[in-house]
Parts: structure tokens; C-alpha cells; sequence
């Protein structure tokens, strides 16, 4: 299954996934399982999954591997395999699994306490952290923003650690210059945030790609169908009722301009249309040369406004098919709750408590 494409429902993962009684974790390290096939035992696992510019990353805890009669981690174990750069992919579900993250051992801990026999502590972010580690002094001459940043997914160290890219080229293909003082990952989140598309890593395929105007659902989440608790808030602070950008045409040293007028429905009654007003947000940006520029640029302000009004905090049954990036339909809940929402982060816990899984999302408009 496509965790960015295809969709399923609950009664299908129930079947699937047998009453989901069994949670299953496989860890593959540079290519060796080490759950079933080294048999090491995990516990404590976080994976923070996000559609934003930050990077995803998981943790756990490797414990048993330590050998008291040597005073060391056994050689043969896990922790042989668990060194810095190592490839990692984790797998969740319920004796089936799927992949959920792929990245890097990023940091190693060797803990020992006064109550617990030593254990080993991981740390693993995905290949976005590599692009922290380059910088460059070059300008990509005449290259689209697009363009460019394909080049850099293209070096090495990050194309080692990624399965495939997915980069959505601009309809306007701007030209693209970053400063010498910017490490890649500077240089692409920047440019991300400035066009407003989206970056990030799931199943090891980067997405960089405008926010998606038309969502796919995955499946539908109700008390009945593995939902637990949810919140939903709604607020007003970022919105307002226009945004205007400002930037110099080079050619005659004049002023150009665009602007964005807010759509969508933000509460009941007049009080929306009250609050909002005549309120305008101007912003000045050097890189705008044209109208049309300075337009789009205004609509990604706009966009951002909107996508700080709803936000949807929930927890259920563990279910590895939720991904970032995608949609959840939530149900049965009430008139104000059952929506469709955007998700833009996805946390996944397997402890002694059980497998659980916690979304953020986000609606636009009510």
C-alpha cells in the first residue's frame, strides 16, 4: 500500500491487522532485521512523522543486550549493528507491518543506572539532516528553484539515504540564488516557505510539492472506528482580511504590488466578517520583481493565514497507514468536529502501555 495514495477503512485494518492484537515492530539496520532476526527487544519507541520543514525522527530503547560477565553490549546483538549513519527503517502493525520511517542513526546513547541493567538509547532523524552538513559557496546560475533544488537531492550524502523524489517543478519557474552563509537544508526550506510548498520524507520518498488543494482522505476515524480522544480548536489571531506584498521592479526602480483576499467561512452569525474587518497585512520583500510575483507571494501569506485557524488533536489505536501529508475524515463526534482535515503531523507510540497513534491536523475553513 502507497501511504500517500491509496486509502483504506477501519474495518479493513481490523481485518487485516486481526483485532489488532499483536503489535509488531521490525527494525532494519543497513539492510539486517534485528527484532526477529537478532532478537532484540525494544522498548520505549517514538516515531514523530511531519509534513512540515522540520525533519522526522524516531527513538527507542535497545535493553537485554548487555553481557555482565564481558562488562560489554553483546557483539553478536543489536548493538553491533547500531552505529552512527547506519540506514534504518522501522516497520509497524500487527504481525503484518508497513514501513513508517526510514532515515540515519543520528546519536547512541550507552546508559547505565542505579535500578536498570545497562541499555542502549537511539536516536535516528530522517535524511534531512544531511543537508545541515553542506554548504556552498556556488550560485546555480539560471536554474529554476525546482531545478536546483532536484541537484541537491541528487548529491551525496542525502541521495544515499532517500528511496526516490517527488518535486512538483512551478508554474512560474523563478530563478533561484542562495547566499554562501545558507546550508542546504537553509537553502531549500527558505525557498519551501517563501513559494509555500511542502518538504518532507515518508516511505523514504522526499515531496517537495505545493500544499494540496484537493485532499485525498486515508480513512475515517469515529468512536466506534479506533478513535480515543480528540480536540478541536479554532482561533482567530492569524487571520485577517487581506495581504499585500511589496517588492522593486529592477528594470525602472518601481513599485510593484499583489494582493490576497481572504476566503472561507470562519464562524457562525456576522461575528467573522466583524472581527475581520478592513485589516490588511503588507509585506516588503526585496526578491519581488514583478505584479505577478508579488501576487503569489501574497497568496502564500494568505495560505498560511488560513492554515493557523483550525486545529484537530486526536488519539486512537495504533495505525501505521496514518501518514503526514494526507487527510483523516473524523465522524460521529459532533456538527462542529466531523470534517475532513489536512494532517500535518503523525506520532506513533509502542510501549507497555500498548501501540497508539496521535495526529495533529488542520482545517482552512469551517
Amino acid at each position: 500500500m502507497d501511504l500517500m495514495t491509496a486509502s483504506t477503512s477501519y474495518s479493513k485494518l481490523l481485518a487485516k491487522y486481526r483485532n489488532f492484537g499483536a503489535p509488531t515492530i521490525r527494525v532494519h539496520v543497513d539492510g539486517v532485521e534485528i527484532v526477529e532476526k537478532l532478537g532484540a527487544k525494544l522498548s520505549n519507541l517514538t516515531i514523530d512523522l511531519t509534513a512540515g520543514i522540520d525533519a522526522s525522527g524516531c527513538s527507542f530503547d535497545v535493553i537485554g543486550e548487555y553481557e555482565h560477565k564481558n562488562s560489554a553490549f553483546a557483539k553478536d546483538g543489536a548493538a553491533g549493528q547500531l552505529q552512527l549513519g547506519a540506514k534504518i527503517e522501522l516497520e509497524l502493525g500487527y504481525i503484518e507491518t508497513v514501513t513508517v520511517f526510514t532515515g540515519l542513526v543520528a546519536e547512541i546513547e550507552y546508559v547505565m543506572d542505579e535500578e536498570d541493567s545497562p541499555y542502549i538509547h537511539v536516536e535516528c532523524m530522517d535524511a534531512k539532516c544531511l543537508l545541515m552538513k553542506q554548504q556552498r559557496l556556488g550560485v546555480f546560475i539560471e536554474k529554476s528553484i525546482t531545478d536546483a533544488i532536484g541537484e541537491i537531492m541528487d548529491a551525496q550524502p542525502f541521495s544515499d539515504y532517500i528511496e526516490g523524489k517527488k518535486i512538483e517543478a512551478l508554474s512560474d519557474q523563478l530563478e533561484m540564488i542562495p547566499t554562501a552563509m545558507e546550508d542546504d537544508f537553509q537553502l531549500v526550506a527558505r525557498h519551501a516557505r517563501q513559494i509555500g510548498y511542502e518538504f518532507f520524507i515518508v516511505q523514504g520518498t522526499v515531496y517537495f510539492r505545493p500544499v494540496p488543494t484537493s485532499h485525498s482522505a486515508i480513512m475515517s476515524l469515529s468512536p466506534d472506528m479506533g478513535l480515543l480522544s480528540l480536540k478541536q480548536s479554532l482561533r482567530s489571531s492569524s487571520l485577517y482580511k487581506k495581504a499585500m506584498v511589496v517588492g522593486i521592479n529592477p528594470a525602472d526602480n518601481q513599485m510593484v504590488s499583489g494582493e490576497a483576499t481572504l476566503d472561507g467561512t470562519f464562524g457562525k452569525g456576522s461575528g467573522a466578517s466583524q472581527m475581520l474587518g478592513d485589516s490588511k497585512r503588507i509585506l516588503f520583500d526585496h526578491g519581488i520583481e514583478s505584479a505577478e510575483q508579488a501576487e503569489q507571494r501574497a497568496k502564500v501569506l494568505m495560505q498560511e493565514a488560513r492554515g493557523d485557524f483550525g486545529r484537530l488533536e486526536c488519539r486512537c489505536v495504533g495505525l501505521p497507514e496514518l501518514v503526514p501529508g494526507r487527510s483523516v475524515m473524523i465522524e460521529g463526534i459532533s456538527p462542529e468536529a466531523d470534517k475532513e482535515y489536512y494532517i500535518l503531523s503523525v506520532r506513533h507510540t509502542l510501549d507497555e502501555r500498548g501501540f497508539f497513534t496521535n495526529i495533529e491536523a488542520r482545517i482552512e475553513t469551517l
